[in-house]
């Protein structure tokens, strides 16, 4: 087994942490993405983002997975959580994360009215 081959299946077993659904739809991407960052990218850098980015993707998509099937409103220990895993990410600077907060922060910022003049 190759370096390459280690590396491969390590990841393929972080993606088996997603929920099922998400797996089916997007597992094979992510897998052929990882494979080409490892050949264009130093080893030390594709696991320092991959491992950033899933620690709060993989909880996120957990989340939406398990608010999805219940239809009933979110918990308060669910939205805690969620706050806890979007925060986290903002301040880590984790790249999925990151696009949400700069989408959230803004809306956020304006109150759940919508838009407001200044």
């Amino acid at each position: 087994m190759t370096n390459r081959d280690r590396h491969m299946r390590v990841y393929r077993a972080l993606v088996a942490l997603y929920p099922k659904a998400f797996r089916q739809e997007y597992g094979g991407d992510m897998v052929q993405l990882f494979c080409d960052l490892l050949q264009d990218q130093p080893v030390r850098r594709v696991w320092t983002r991959t491992l950033r980015d899933a620690t709060t993707s993989i909880v996120i998509e957990r989340l939406e997975a398990d608010v999805s099937k219940n239809s009933t409103a979110a918990s308060p220990a669910l939205a805690a959580a969620s706050a806890a895993v979007l925060g986290t990410g903002c301040i880590n600077g984790s790249s999925s994360v990151r696009a949400l907060c700069l989408v959230a922060g803004p809306a956020r910022a304006m109150g759940s009215g919508g838009m407001t003049r200044r």
